[in-house]
């Protein structure tokens, strides 16, 4: 984890922000860091051999995964803020890279993301169902006190353009 420095942290945030081309394969390798890391740290494979294979035992893993929880609130934050900014119909990746950096958060912490996380969740995936007038939850505010007491529609006379068919002089 040598090369996870807070300059490192720091452009890759900046690339999640600004590269949408880039948006993929960023999740992806931030995925795969804690979740490779942490299948590390819980093999029962013999420590020479994960030393032979990957260059690091069990003992350095949970060493990573501890330095990982280090930076797990902020890259929490960050992945957050690029989900409330994706479409709807884009922010699958971003939410399971957010679980997995949630998973390895202290539990006090991690009870919280995920509350934020699923209150995100069912708040953008969620549709109106409730009556106009109350609270949507999808969209979080009230309709416009204008827009409630707008008065009833006119129907206009397509013969004389008076206010109302029934009353049209030219009709009867």
């Amino acid at each position: 984890m040598q090369g996870l420095t807070p300059q490192f942290l720091s452009l890759l945030t900046n690339l999640l922000y600004t590269q949408p081309l880039l948006l993929s394969p960023l999740l992806r390798a931030l995925s795969q860091l804690v979740q490779s890391t942490q299948r590390l740290a819980t093999s029962a494979t013999a420590p020479e051999e994960l030393r032979k294979q990957f260059g690091i035992d069990q003992a350095q893993a949970t060493a990573n995964i501890a330095y990982l929880k280090t930076l797990a609130k902020d890259m929490v934050s960050v992945l957050l803020n690029v989900f409330s900014k994706l479409p709807r119909d884009q922010r699958g990746q971003v939410g399971e890279v957010i679980s997995a950096w949630v998973g390895i958060m202290s539990e006090a912490v991690s009870r919280d993301c995920g509350l934020a996380e699923a209150r995100l969740t069912r708040r953008t995936s969620s549709r109106c169902t409730k009556p106009s007038r109350r609270i949507c939850p999808a969209h979080s505010r009230r309709r416009s006190p204008l827009r409630q007491a707008r008065a009833p529609r006119v129907t206009r006379c397509s013969t004389c353009s008076s206010s109302s068919s029934r009353t049209c002089p030219r009709r009867n």
